[in-house]
């Protein structure tokens, strides 16, 4: 449990994250780090929101409780330790200070390339939303975290909205490190909220000490374990295709998750690209059968009935 006091002003925040459980020993001035990294896909409101939350983190003291045995003895490196029981018999609770320094920093200012290096070195945690803004974040240290904003989309045929964490690839590839996502059920419902994005930075700092390498599957968004899961169930050369061509193409997996563009039940008829070799290679009722175990993660979207595309005049009329 994460409790916070503000030391800048006379309120008061009460919140919680995550259990702290964690493998990871602290010291009694425990210090995450974090970067906010500028991105294109913020809107005005977003920016202020995120700076603003830099600036009250930075100045709040964080107290964690966390259900982790000492190192040694009753009195470890993770601060006090006093013994209690519980219905499951003895256990230890132990409490430290966690400061959480926050920074919104753009990387394109940050020069030479040699000084985003020593940057990404020194934090503990990377935030960003789609797109180039990810990049960076393989050149943390192991045991790191980035957190992936996502964005809300439009997926123009049909125009609907819907979740986008777009290079989650990145994460997945990077074992050392431990990816969150902004929830997907709620990035549609009114953008970033400030309080959704603190609880994600305070829960990756209760998640310190999390084994290495990261388990396959575990650095996806739910939208990315939807799709990881109906590759392993269906046609593997078609999904092997659709992962090479999907950036130059514009053909992310949310698109074939939320069933829109060339995978909505009418994108044959629209004339989508691909449309019919997607019918024909994978199977529509698996992946609505296996959105159905994500239903509590994923946004609530059923495909939209598209109007009838308008036929071309016959030449000559």
């Amino acid at each position: 449990t994460t409790t916070t006091t503000s030391n800048s002003s006379n309120s008061s925040i009460n919140r919680s994250s995550s259990n702290c459980n964690s493998s990871h020993t602290t010291s009694s001035n425990d210090v995450f780090r974090v970067i906010i990294i500028q991105n294109k896909r913020y809107n005005r409101t977003d920016v202020a929101m995120l700076k603003a939350l830099a600036k009250r983190m930075s100045a709040t003291d964080y107290v964690c409780t966390a259900n982790d045995p000492p190192a040694q003895g009753k009195e470890g490196k993770g601060g006090s330790h006093e013994e209690q029981q519980s219905e499951y018999g003895p256990e230890f609770i132990s409490t430290r200070a966690l400061t959480v320094q926050v920074d919104y920093v753009d990387l394109a200012r940050v020069k030479p390339f040699a000084a985003q290096l020593a940057l990404l070195g020194q934090s503990d945690c990377y935030v960003s939303a789609g797109g180039t803004g990810l990049m960076a974040h393989p050149f943390m240290p192991e045991g790191s975290f980035v957190v992936n904003l996502g964005e809300c989309k439009n997926a123009y045929q049909p125009p609907v909205f819907h979740p986008f964490f777009m290079e989650q690839y990145m994460a997945e590839g990077t074992p050392y490190q431990r990816a969150l996502y902004y929830d997907s059920a709620t990035r549609c419902g009114g953008g970033l909220r400030e309080d959704a994005v603190e609880t994600l930075l305070l829960t990756a700092a209760a998640q310190r000490g999390f084994a290495i390498p990261v388990p396959r599957g575990c650095n996806l968004s739910p939208e990315g374990r939807v799709f990881r899961e109906i590759c392993l169930r269906t046609n593997g050369s078609y999904c092997a295709r659709f992962l090479q061509n999907f950036n130059t193409l514009n053909e992310w997996m949310e698109y074939l998750v939320y069933e829109t563009r060339g995978w909505h039940p009418q994108a044959i008829e629209q004339g989508f690209s691909g449309a019919a070799t997607a019918a024909k290679l994978f199977s529509r009722p698996l992946l609505r059968a296996i959105k159905e175990d994500y239903r509590s993660q994923l946004m609530a979207l059923e495909p939209p009935v598209l109007p009838p595309k308008p036929k071309k005049p016959k030449s000559g009329a």
